[in-house]
């Protein structure tokens, strides 16, 4: 059974950073292992953004979440992180 990490940030200005989104964050979750697919999404109105990474392990998702919790993984400027947890995908359309 795959693995999500839920990660809610605040993001101070959307179009400023999707570019940084791209090539910081996107490009290098992608290497990490057990990586199967991941989507990030961002309100305007609010600045609020929710990532959804699915890994095929739970180890592999915790991995990354502490990876980002210790600050060893740089998150683009403008961007805060607010909680990260993993839950267990019990199913996908």
């Amino acid at each position: 059974m795959p693995f999500a990490l839920i990660n809610t940030v605040h993001i101070e200005n959307v179009d400023l950073t999707r570019e940084a989104l791209y090539r910081e964050v996107i490009d290098g979750v992608r290497q990490a292992p057990g990586f199967i697919h991941g989507t990030w999404t961002a309100d305007r109105a609010t600045g609020r953004g929710i990532g959804f990474v699915v890994f095929e392990h739970r180890d592999q998702a915790e991995s990354l979440m502490y990876i980002q919790q210790s600050a060893a993984m740089e998150l683009p400027p403008g961007v805060t992180l607010e909680s990260a947890t993993v839950y267990e995908v019990q199913g996908e359309a």
